[in-house]
C-alpha cells in the first residue's frame, strides 16, 4: 500500500511541475482589462462623460484639465501591453506648453510618482480631425505597481471623444 502511495505522489508531483513548466497561468490579457471603472476630474463649466466604453471630454478653459482615467488592475511588470482607441477631436487650441493638447496615455506608476520619463503617450492632438484609429505598444517597466489610462485634455480648450478602447497584451515586442 505505501507504494502505491509513493508511484501516486510521484505522478502527481511530475504532473504539477510539467503544468507549471509548460501551462501558462490566466491572466488578464483581452478587452476585460478594462473594467469600465472610469473616474472624471473636471470643473463646470467644463465637461468630462463616460457612457458604456466611450469618453467624451469639453473645455472651454485654458487653465484647467479635464481628464478621465481608469486603473489597470491585472498586469504583469515587464509584459508588453497595446493600448488603442478610435478618437475623434474637434477645435483643440493647445496651451502654453508642448504637452498642453488632448492627450490619450498610458502611465506607469512606481509605488510613489508617476513615471513621465517612461514612454507613456499613444497619441496627443490639436485642431479638429474626425474619427481615426490608434494604437501604441508599450513595455511595462519591472518597478512598476499601477498603471492608469487617461483620456485628458491638459490646459486646452476643445472637445474631445475615444471609443472602443481596448488594453491588451501584445505579442509584438
Amino acid at each position: 500500500m505505501n507504494h502505491i502511495k509513493i508511484i501516486l505522489f510521484g505522478f502527481l508531483a511530475t504532473v504539477t511541475l510539467v503544468c507549471h513548466t509548460y501551462v501558462d497561468r490566466f491572466e488578464k490579457s483581452g478587452p476585460e482589462m478594462l473594467t469600465g471603472s472610469w473616474t472624471q476630474q473636471a470643473q463646470k463649466p467644463d465637461l468630462a462623460r463616460v457612457k458604456k466604453n466611450e469618453l467624451f471630454l469639453f473645455s472651454s478653459d485654458r487653465n484647467k484639465s479635464v481628464n478621465i482615467r481608469q486603473e489597470i488592475q491585472s498586469f504583469e511588470p515587464g509584459a508588453i501591453l497595446m493600448l488603442s482607441a478610435d478618437i475623434w477631436f474637434k477645435d483643440v487650441q493647445p496651451g502654453k506648453k508642448p504637452w498642453n493638447r488632448a492627450r490619450f496615455l498610458l502611465v506607469q506608476n512606481d509605488g510613489k510618482k508617476d513615471r513621465w520619463d517612461l514612454s507613456h503617450l499613444v497619441a496627443s492632438f490639436t485642431g479638429t480631425r474626425g474619427w481615426g484609429s490608434y494604437e501604441k505598444i508599450f513595455a511595462i517597466d519591472a518597478s512598476t505597481q499601477t498603471l492608469k489610462v487617461i483620456a485628458q485634455l491638459s490646459q486646452c480648450t476643445g472637445s474631445f471623444q475615444l471609443k472602443h478602447l481596448i488594453c491588451t497584451r501584445s505579442a509584438r515586442p
